[in-house]
């Protein structure tokens, strides 16, 4: 068994997937070999949702503090803001 740590970016996408390719060959005899391919699917392990939302009305300039709690798990894609205003 292999301990495999899976990159961040790869469970952020909604297709996220790791390749793999096992070989075995027998050492001396016959030398029988054989190979086996597959595709794993990967997802994040903890869903990233909206945790809270704030609608107000902008006229002129408008700021509101943001942060994670206290107790969020932190990846270095998480914890990210965007806002989009028409």
């Amino acid at each position: 068994m292999w301990d495999v740590k899976t990159p961040d970016a790869i469970g952020m996408a909604a297709t996220g997937a790791l390749n793999w390719e096992v070989s075995a060959a027998e050492q001396g005899g016959s030398k029988a070999a054989d190979v086996v391919k597959l595709t794993q699917r990967v997802v994040a392990a903890i869903p990233v949702t909206v945790q809270q939302a704030t609608i107000t009305q902008v006229d002129g300039t408008f700021a509101l503090s943001v942060a994670p709690p206290e107790t969020a798990p932190w990846h270095p894609w998480m914890g990210r803001f965007a806002a989009a205003l028409p």
